[in-house]
């Protein structure tokens, strides 16, 4: 059976350029529906709003081409937020940010400025992006904040590189009242003797400080502390020797067990490499025993007690895991969790997760499961890449790990656009093909073009 087609439609121009503009429209929007947002440097902190929309902060100036200096809200599909102005935004990085109940942003990091106005560390924003005027922190701490966490009550607790806040001496960690004073109740004497990279309030109250410190308060501590709601050491929290290394993130269970990450491979002098759980008075828990080949950077409880860790590891528990695995409650690798060769390294450095238990991971990274991903990405559940769709399918890396394409449609390689020029070349083909011979016929018995032969003249 032959199906004839007529050269004459073939050899109207609209016809290929009709072909081209709806697989173009098919490509769009497969590309909006993805989560691909460009950025030109990397992402150090995140945060996801209730409302599905996601605010990062970090060493970028751009988003998806647009001016953004290192704050920045992006929908839930990754395109960016323009009713969220920072206006000129922050002048150095943002390194730490915390959301409060009534939709305003607390930012720490290394910053000096915000929008052009002066605010040493740590600012607030509206829920616009604008800054928060009422929220004044005096002269604001003298180095940087790494960590903000907001209490139940509203008031917000730093932790960084600093020794004094607004003037007065808080070494590495302090709490300031809802209006940004320095709230001089909450008092950590003599504090930690170095970095601290992370706070965490527990249900209780109370406030465990990880970090690279040796001490706090005046007593040993190595990496980790709890202090109590007024800022003095809690005794009752007692790690023993400690971490050898530095802890960079912690996460605390609903039994108040501390699920900790970093770069220590010794806790309390037994061997546990990059990651650990202690019990709720600081002894280690010898029940989670798992393990990665190099550093956890951050980690999140779900509420199925399962742990997610990001980081710039290869494996963990002996398997193939690259910069980003789950845990089992017990700390055995969850094998249904799989990222394929996932995030480049560096790797994962923060992470949230949606309610619908697809997470944002961010990080130096470049590239995820050989995707090209700038800095932030989404995965599914079970960890592939969420939404390929993009325009990193195609893209190639430069130096810089930004996205280059062909411009246009066609230049997005190995999606519908690349199936538009296939069309089109095809239908090229047929014209000419139907130039020479008068008709074409396309047969189902063979998978070729045959064409008739000429029409001889009466």
């Amino acid at each position: 059976m032959n199906i004839p087609i007529s050269s004459r439609l073939l050899r109207f121009p609209a016809f290929a350029f009709v072909l081209m503009m709806l697989c173009c429209v098919g490509s769009s929007q497969l590309y909006a529906q993805s989560f691909a947002p460009i950025l030109d440097s990397s992402v150090h902190a995140i945060a996801l709003q209730a409302d599905g929309k996601i605010v990062i902060g970090g060493a970028f100036t751009q988003v998806n081409g647009q001016g953004r200096n290192r704050i920045a809200r992006l929908n839930a599909d990754g395109t960016l937020d323009v009713s969220f102005n920072p206006g000129s935004g922050t002048d150095y990085g943002v390194e730490s940010i915390a959301l409060q109940t009534d939709g305003k942003i607390v930012i720490g990091g290394s910053f000096s400025q915000v929008n052009g106005v002066s605010r040493n560390y740590i600012a607030r924003l509206s829920s616009d992006g604008s800054l928060d005027t009422s929220f004044n922190p005096g002269s604001g701490a003298n180095d940087d904040v790494r960590s903000v966490a907001v209490q139940p009550d509203g008031k917000i607790v730093i932790g960084g590189w600093f020794v004094l806040v607004d003037g007065t001496t808080r070494n590495l960690v302090a709490r300031l009242n809802t209006d940004g004073s320095l709230d001089t109740t909450f008092d950590p004497g003599s504090g930690a003797n170095s970095n601290v990279n992370q706070v965490a309030v527990q249900s209780n109250g109370k406030i465990i400080v990880a970090g690279y410190f040796s001490s706090f308060g005046g007593a040993s501590r190595n990496g980790i502390a709890r202090v109590n709601s007024d800022g003095t050491l809690d005794t009752t929290f007692d790690p023993g020797s400690g971490m050898n290394y530095a802890v960079r993130t912690v996460g605390i269970q609903s039994d108040d067990k501390i699920v900790v990450g970093g770069n220590f491979t010794v806790v309390n002098g037994a061997a546990h490499d990059y990651v650990a759980r202690l019990n709720s008075d600081g002894t280690l828990d010898s029940t989670f025993t798992p393990g990665t080949n190099n550093q956890v950077a951050c980690l999140l409880l779900q509420t199925n007690g399962k742990i997610v860790i990001g980081g710039g590891f290869t494996q963990v528990n002996g398997v193939g895991r690259d910069s980003i695995a789950r845990l089992n409650s017990d700390g055995t690798l969850d094998t249904s969790f799989d990222s394929g060769s996932g995030p480049n390294f560096p790797g994962v450095e923060h992470m949230v997760i949606q309610s619908d238990g697809k997470l944002i991971i961010a990080g130096p990274f470049t590239f995820v499961s050989g995707v090209l991903r700038n800095y932030i990405a989404r995965l599914s559940s079970i960890g592939s890449l969420d939404g390929v769709g993009g325009p990193s399918a195609g893209g190639t890396q430069t130096g810089g790990g930004q996205l280059t394409d062909g411009g246009g449609c066609a230049g997005r390689t190995g999606g519908p656009a690349f199936l538009a020029l296939l069309i089109v070349l095809m239908a090229l083909l047929l014209y000419r093909i139907g130039s020479r011979t008068g008709e074409v016929a396309w047969t189902t018995r063979t998978t070729r073009f045959k064409p008739r032969k000429p029409l001889k003249d009466k």
